[in-house]
C-alpha cells in the first residue's frame, strides 16, 4: 500500500485529473441512468441547480499531518465541501473538496475559488478525461 500512495503522490496533478474523470464518468452515468429523477432534469434559470459550499470541522484526537488548532478550542481539519443541492428533499452529493488546517478561515475567498474550480474540473475536463480514456 505504501508503494501505491508514493507513487500516487509522485504525480498529484495527474492522479487529481484522472480522478475528476472518473467522479465526472460515473456522475454522468448515473444521472442518465436516473433519467427524470435526475438532479439536473428541471434545471434553467428560474429553477438553478444549486451548488452548496460548506466547511465543517472535523477533530483530531491525536497529532496528525496537517491537524492545527481550530477557532472552537478544538484540534483537527477544516476541509471546504462543494455539495450539488438536490432540493428541498435531497441530502446532496458531495462533489468536491479542499482538505485543510483546523485553523483554516471559514469563509476565504481563495478557497472557495479552489473548490468552485474543482467542481468544475469534475464536469467539464472530467468529460473530455473520461472520454479519452
Amino acid at each position: 500500500m505504501s508503494r501505491t500512495v508514493d507513487r500516487l503522490a509522485a504525480d498529484v496533478d495527474r492522479v487529481l485529473a484522472e480522478v475528476f474523470a472518473a467522479v465526472a464518468a460515473a456522475r454522468e452515468r448515473v444521472w442518465a441512468l436516473a433519467g427524470t429523477h435526475a438532479p439536473d432534469q428541471t434545471v434553467s434559470a428560474d429553477d438553478p441547480l444549486v451548488v452548496d459550499l460548506d466547511a465543517t470541522l472535523v477533530p483530531a484526537h491525536s497529532e496528525k499531518e496537517q491537524a492545527k488548532p481550530t477557532f472552537k478550542k478544538g484540534f483537527g481539519f477544516h476541509p471546504l465541501w462543494a455539495f450539488i443541492d438536490h432540493g428541498t428533499d435531497g441530502t446532496g452529493e458531495p462533489a468536491a473538496v479542499l482538505l485543510r488546517r483546523g485553523n483554516a478561515g471559514s469563509n476565504t475567498a481563495a478557497d472557495r475559488i479552489t473548490v468552485a474550480t474543482a467542481l468544475s474540473r469534475s464536469y467539464h475536463d472530467g468529460y473530455a478525461g473520461a472520454e479519452r480514456s
